[in-house]
């Protein structure tokens, strides 16, 4: 007797692993990514449940851009992403377009203020994504990311993000102490978020162009990193413990979006 080998079920495919075959879905997602116009769509999906004039402006902005535009059943949509709150829509997407930071660099440097977010080692793309939200949502300039140990832009990031990562520029470099000496010598003010720094956060003066370092979510900063940064602070919390990375980010990025508006350096 062949004795047959049991087969456990199937994987669903890792989404993001290869941007070539990367999908995002739900409405904010796909939407933002959409009309941005920035990052290249390969396929269109939309549910043929959804309102026919939904369906008609998705089909027009498609036609805009090229882009294969698909009505699909729902139940197609949802065997394509794994996954039941797609709404309606899913996208098939070429590789995230990452800005150089060599140009990024020279554009900052051109402005009389910039606020820069630079993440070091942030693994959960959950909490990426609602790093890259709060980022954009408080008008910052850039976020900058190193290659090693580092979340990439997937799917789950984007979801994360509300799409709002199409809003904001992200940098992926090799070296992130380059970055941060490079910002030093151009007199930015590089500033590392630590639970032992002796600034508090709500009670330091700010520069004109700043970049505020943000790092891993069980180790924090690395050492290499931590030494490049001209300065630390830290956040003051009334409990012991600390704060989820994503949400020391939002309150950072709020901090440097009312001391901009404080000091008229944004509408």
């Amino acid at each position: 007797m062949v004795s047959r080998r049991k087969r456990g079920k199937r994987r669903a495919p890792v989404l993001g692993g290869d941007p070539q075959k990367a999908w995002i879905w739900g409405r904010h997602a796909v939407e933002e990514t959409l009309y941005a116009g920035r990052w290249p769509i390969l396929e269109f999906w939309m549910a043929t449940s959804l309102p026919a004039e939904r369906r008609a402006a998705y089909r027009e902005r498609c036609d805009e851009l090229k882009i294969t535009c698909l009505e699909k059943r729902a139940e197609e949509i949802c065997m394509r992403v794994h996954a039941a709150d797609h709404q309606g829509l899913a996208a098939k997407m070429g590789p995230f377009p990452y800005v150089a930071w060599r140009s990024m660099f020279e554009t900052l440097c051109g402005k009389s203020r910039a606020d820069v977010v630079v993440l070091d080692r942030i693994q959960d793309p959950y909490n990426f994504g609602s790093m890259i939200r709060s980022a954009a949502l408080f008008g910052m300039d850039a976020i900058v990311i190193g290659t090693r140990e580092q979340v990439a832009v997937t799917s789950h990031v984007v979801r994360a993000s509300a799409g709002l990562v199409n809003r904001i520029p992200v940098c992926r470099v090799p070296s992130l102490v380059d970055v941060l000496r490079e910002l030093n010598d151009a007199a930015w003010d590089t500033v590392g978020m630590a639970m032992d720094a002796a600034d508090r956060l709500d009670e330091r003066e700010w520069g004109r162009r700043v970049a505020v370092v943000i790092g891993n979510e069980g180790a924090g900063l690395g050492e290499a990193i931590r030494a490049a940064c001209s300065r630390l602070a830290r956040i003051p919390h009334r409990a012991d413990g600390c704060l989820n990375a994503a949400v020391a980010c939002g309150i950072v990025c709020y901090e440097l979006a009312r001391h901009a508006n404080a000091a008229g350096r944004r509408q």
